[in-house]
């Protein structure tokens, strides 16, 4: 793209020395306010018109950005762009650690779950002792034990996307997760 005059007020221009093969200085206003050509340049100095590129859509606990410059001397333009590189595995292993974390807390209030487990615990034993559990406890073990079977299930979704990591895949971080379940009533008399 040869330089359009008036170039652009608001455009920004990084000087390129062809003797040198060398940037001499990046961001800078075009030299006349005017916007016309530059009268008396030297032959060695180009400029060439600064352009980003928009950065790609990307999973950033899979991978990261590292950012680009492409001069194009024939065409007077410096173009930024991005490359998505994927992480290292135990990067991948730590992000897919934290998402299992993250879908836990949508199941369960950890401070809640070890009174309830005192609990669970206390009517088990009562129970295997021969007692008759109450419809009540029988209900909050119940979902107690609903939840544990979900935490299960998530358990295996790690494991089969730290496979998939391990196996050189990029696994999609978001899928196959067991739904939170609806925000639990709290009955007064457990």
């Amino acid at each position: 793209m040869a330089i359009t005059f008036p170039v652009p007020e608001d455009s920004r221009w990084t000087i390129y020395d062809k003797s040198i093969n060398s940037i001499i200085a990046r961001n800078q206003r075009w030299p006349r306010a005017d916007g016309m050509e530059i009268e008396g340049l030297a032959n060695n100095i180009v400029y060439l018109q600064e352009t980003t590129d928009a950065k790609p859509d990307f999973d950033s606990r899979l991978y990261r950005l590292e950012q680009n410059e492409t001069l194009d001397v024939p065409n007077n333009t410096a173009t930024k762009t991005w490359t998505s590189v994927a992480r290292s595995v135990e990067e991948r292993v730590v992000s897919a650690e934290n998402k299992e974390v993250e879908e836990l807390g949508k199941h369960i209030d950890l401070n809640r779950t070890i009174i309830e487990t005192q609990l669970v615990v206390t009517a088990i034993l009562n129970h295997i002792g021969g007692l008759q559990l109450p419809p009540k406890v029988t209900k909050f073990v119940d979902q107690y034990e609903a939840t544990g079977i979900k935490i299960w299930r998530n358990r295996d979704r790690l494991k089969s996307i730290l496979k998939e990591i391990n196996d050189g895949l990029d696994p999609d971080l978001d899928a196959g997760w067991e739904e939170p379940p609806a925000p639990p009533v709290v009955d007064p008399e457990i």
